[in-house]
């Protein structure tokens, strides 16, 4: 976005020596000025090579660049209420126990805690899986009952999209750092079953709930169980 803000237009881009580019990217984002470089040369080249709808000069390019400092007053704003949320979930004696769920940082803890509050006023992990649409649908044709239908969806929703990018943290990070995870492990046994990537982390949800919801019980925090 300040990239965009400061060079909204490949005639601009064109203008300004290579030095200027990548020192605007390496002070934004401050990863090794080597990575800057070459890409800042591909971007030169780019616009070397582009044909522009409009000149530099018209009022589109203004918009773009204006555009880009809205996205990022909005970015900061955000931030803000990120670490006021943060701030305001670190309260509750729960949140170091939530937050020491491998895979869980302390922006989903406290999305956690926005949704859900005290975990323990649940009087058990089926009642806070039903709060929030997790569990399974009971179907029944005569005599025949099944409970292992699709999950309800009738709770809360945004616990549910919390819940699920918890599962797809864990997931991702199981593969690559720590294959051992209960909560990978039983993705794998999932999938082994042969059930759908979004179907296997859904089951991942309701296991993490169910942890979550064990660990503030007995006040016991990740590597202690």
């Amino acid at each position: 976005m300040n990239f965009i803000k400061e060079f909204p237009h490949a005639e601009i881009v064109k203008e300004k020596r290579i030095d200027a580019l990548y020192n605007n990217l390496y002070k934004t984002n401050g990863r090794n000025l080597n990575f800057y470089k070459r890409l800042a040369e591909t971007i030169k080249i780019a616009s070397t090579n582009s044909y522009p709808g409009v000149n530099k000069e018209h009022e589109d390019t203004k918009n773009l660049s204006d555009m880009a400092k809205i996205v990022q007053n909005n970015n900061n704003i955000i931030n803000e209420l990120r670490n006021k949320m943060i701030e305001t979930a670190k309260q509750s004696p729960y949140f170091k126990i939530i937050n020491s769920f491998y895979g869980i940082g302390e922006i989903l803890t406290a999305e956690i805690f926005g949704e859900l509050g005290d975990i323990t006023r649940f009087d058990s992990p089926k009642e806070i899986i039903a709060f929030c649409g997790l569990d399974p649908t009971i179907k029944q044709s005569g005599k025949s009952i099944n409970v292992k239908g699709a999950i309800s969806k009738r709770g809360n929703k945004y616990a549910r999209y919390i819940l699920f990018n918890c599962s797809q943290m864990v997931v991702k990070l199981g593969a690559s750092n720590y294959p051992e995870h209960p909560v990978y492990i039983y993705y794998q046994s999932k999938k082994a079953e042969g059930k759908h990537y979004y179907e296997s982390l859904t089951a991942c949800s309701t296991k993490i709930l169910r942890m979550l919801y064990s660990m503030c019980k007995n006040n016991k925090q990740f590597l202690e169980n």
